[in-house]
C-alpha cells in the first residue's frame, strides 16, 4: 500500500499490509514516526512537491492508496495512475477537499463515505473510500463478523438453509 502523508495511519497499515510506502513532507513529523516503522515500511521524506508526487510512480501499482497529506488533488491524480485493478483509494477528510473528492468520484470509482468523530479529535469528518469497479474483496472468504458483532447459531442455520 502507498500513503501520501505519514502518521498514525502508517502504523495502522504496517500491521495489515505486506509492504507500506509512505511519503511525508514535514521533517519533524518524519523523525517522530521513523523510529516506529517496521522493516516492511518504507518512510520517504520529500519536502519538494514534485518529488512528493513522483514517489508513487517509482513503484508498481498499489492495491491500497491513502491520501492524507499535502497537495491532495494532485496526489489523487497521481494515485489514479498507480491504482492496481481491483484496488481502493482512501481519501481522509474528504469533506474538507470537495474538488479532490469530485475528481475521484468522476473517475468512475465506487464511493463509500464514513462520517463521524476522528480518533484524535472532537469534531466529525468524512473518510471516503473509492473502490475500483473490479474490486472483489470477499471472493475467497465470507465477510467477517463485525468487531463486537455476533452470529447467533439460529441465524446461521436459516442462512445455510436458504
Amino acid at each position: 500500500m502507498f500513503e501520501f502523508g505519514a502518521g498514525n495511519s502508517t502504523l495502522f497499515w504496517q500491521e495489515r499490509a505486506a509492504e507500506v510506502v509512505s511519503v511525508e513532507t514535514d521533517p519533524e513529523w518524519y523523525e517522530q514516526i521513523l523510529p516506529r516503522v517496521r522493516a516492511s515500511t518504507r518512510l520517504v521524506l520529500c519536502r519538494d512537491r514534485d518529488e512528493y508526487l513522483a514517489e508513487i510512480g517509482r513503484h508498481p501499482p498499489f492495491d491500497v492508496i491513502v491520501i492524507d497529506g499535502l497537495w491532495r488533488k494532485a496526489s489523487a491524480r497521481a494515485a489514479l495512475e498507480r491504482l492496481a485493478p481491483g484496488g481502493m483509494l482512501v481519501l481522509d477528510n474528504g469533506d474538507w477537499f470537495p474538488h479532490t473528492h469530485a475528481l475521484l468520484r468522476e473517475a468512475g470509482l465506487v464511493e463509500i463515505d464514513f462520517h463521524g468523530l476522528g480518533p484524535l479529535s472532537r469534531y466529525a469528518w468524512t473518510t471516503s473510500i473509492f473502490l475500483d469497479r473490479a474490486a472483489d474483496f470477499w471472493s475467497s472468504a465470507p465477510p467477517p463478523s463485525p468487531i463486537g458483532g455476533i452470529r447467533p447459531p439460529e441465524i446461521l442455520a436459516v442462512d445455510a438453509a436458504d
